[in-house]
């Protein structure tokens, strides 16, 4: 597209990740540049403790930095950009005894992914049990900038923008298709400016064919399509959100009617009573720690109950709730609680103008919605520390 003249040309022939770390503890990458690879950068395999701490992670063709089993290893204010397929993946935590891996990726800036493996290479990845992604700052690529699965994760304080921009049925935050997928927390992240294309579009928070148990609480969606999505799962909560120029704030449906095939055989990934029972869900500690998940089988499997869709502002969305046909019959049975919908009024932000969605201590919202909690707005994104100086 441009001339090379005078240009340097640097061609790579590596494809073994540029460190491995095997059962290795307490050692710390710190301020390291890891570029040019036909490979991935960083590569953690068991071991405990170990940090990746203010480095620049760019030009690879695999993802930057992959964590699998071990407990407690960080990725902490690093730069990952220019890489073919993801930024992070956490991998940790034993699923069958819900033991967490404590891993996190915090205050990291990870854009321009994805170049290579368009779809399912996520800015960020977490799996396993118990492990966290705070203060990303995730923009620029073709599918979605977090994936999850799995347990008792946490994706909170996050900046989320510019993502989907070439793809439809699409989550800027995407999970899907299974029950046993519960306790995991989006809190408190600002999701805003997706793309949309034809078709299905984009969600904000994509709780994808039944997934259920998961709670989405303090977010801000800003022009985020179809900005909590729920899709026939169960047991999810959606509260204390905050909805601004969405295309819908919240969808429900009821799509288990039609495609959960629980104890068929079919193992496609629809029989979600499999994946139940691969994990001994009705014994402990699954049958403590998710009670509603152990009575599952008892109480109408295929139908979305347990929802809760309450405290949320939606302000001059298209439309605040979406609910086809498939679940209105069972709307009764959805929790809907004081939820506030404006349309052309000031809900009291600090300066809508300049994007900044925090609310003023004196507004209508704290009056119109009993308990309604304030969302740390100035304490979402990147951040400044010993590694970011700026």
């Amino acid at each position: 597209p441009s001339s090379l003249k005078g240009k340097e040309v640097t061609l790579s022939l590596l494809t073994a990740p540029l460190v491995s770390m095997k059962n290795t503890s307490h050692v710390v990458l710190r301020g390291l540049t890891f570029e040019t690879s036909q490979g991935g950068g960083v590569r953690i395999s068991g071991g405990t403790n170990n940090l990746v701490a203010g480095c620049k992670l760019m030009n690879l063709a695999d993802t930057a930095v992959a964590v699998s089993g071990g407990t407690g290893h960080g990725i902490i204010s690093c730069d990952l950009w220019n890489l073919g397929r993801g930024g992070i993946s956490l991998g940790g935590g034993d699923r069958k005894s819900l033991a967490p891996g404590e891993h996190y990726a915090v205050n990291n800036h990870i854009h321009h992914f994805a170049r290579l493996q368009r779809t399912y290479a996520g800015g960020i990845h977490l799996h396993g049990v118990g492990n966290r992604a705070a203060n990303n700052c995730i923009h620029d690529t073709p599918h979605s900038a977090i994936f999850y699965g799995g347990n008792e994760h946490r994706i909170e304080l996050n900046e989320v923008y510019d993502v989907a921009l070439e793809t439809s049925d699409v989550g800027a935050l995407y999970t899907g298709r299974d029950w046993t997928s519960r306790g995991n927390v989006v809190r408190n992240n600002y999701i805003h400016d997706l793309a949309s294309m034809e078709g299905v579009g984009t969600m904000g928070v994509y709780l994808d064919d039944c997934d259920s148990g998961d709670e989405v609480i303090g977010n801000v969606f800003y022009k985020a399509g179809r900005a909590a999505f729920i899709g026939g799962g169960r047991d999810n909560r959606v509260a204390n959100n905050i909805f601004i120029e969405c295309y819908q704030a919240v969808h429900l449906d009821a799509r288990g009617l039609r495609r959960a095939k629980p104890g068929s055989g079919v193992r496609d990934g629809w029989d979600l009573l499999a994946k139940a029972e691969a994990l001994d869900f009705q014994n402990p500690p699954w049958s403590t720690r998710y009670p509603k998940l152990a009575h599952v089988m008892d109480e109408e499997p295929l139908l979305p109950l347990g929802n809760v869709v309450q405290r949320n502002v939606a302000v001059d969305c298209d439309k605040w709730l979406n609910a086809g046909g498939d679940v209105r019959p069972y709307l009764d049975r959805v929790v809907f609680q004081d939820n506030l919908i404006l349309e052309n009024e000031d809900p009291g932000f600090v300066n809508r103008d300049a994007n900044n969605f925090q609310l003023k201590s004196d507004s209508i919202v704290y009056r119109k919605i009993p308990g309604f909690e304030p969302i740390p707005f100035d304490r979402i994104g990147l951040f400044q520390d010993e590694y970011r100086t700026e």
